[in-house]
């Protein structure tokens, strides 16, 4: 679990990702959040929300600070899992951004699974050969 101050005003994840709890869906803008501020009801907002830790975070947490990857400068969210590698626009366009697409073909390349999550819906993979699939979204 993280406190409010860890994020240090970035709010990306307030709308990229689902709350199920309160029916905000992905990409929606959360109701409750105070953008560049944070949650105005973190204390007695959802669980998903407080445990919920993006790469960038993770990395400042074991003391490695990557300005690069703070999802309010690059412009989306990145979760590295073992199986697969996401990407979450935070504003529209910030995924199509020549080096965040030279990225994601160089983690396909050493097989890693990219998928980029639009904000309008769209899920892209990348693949190894360099090509790239438009994925239906499953919910």
């Amino acid at each position: 679990m993280k406190n409010q101050n860890e994020c240090e005003g970035c709010t990306a994840c307030c709308r990229t990702h689902s709350v199920l709890a309160i029916g905000k869906q992905v990409g929606q803008d959360c109701p409750h959040c105070d953008w560049n501020v944070g949650c105005r009801l973190y204390e007695n907002c959802p669980d998903d929300c407080h445990r919920y830790v993006c790469m960038w975070l993770r990395l400042k947490q074991d003391g490695r600070y990557v300005e690069e990857l703070r999802p309010d400068v690059c412009g989306f969210v990145l979760n590295i899992y073992p199986e697969q590698c996401q990407l979450w626009e935070v504003e529209s366009g910030s995924l199509e951004q020549e080096k965040t697409i030279k990225t994601s073909l160089i983690m396909a390349n050493q097989n890693q699974r990219v998928l980029h999550f639009y904000l309008d819906g769209r899920i892209m993979e990348f693949h190894p050969d360099g090509t790239k699939t438009e994925r239906p979204r499953t919910h």
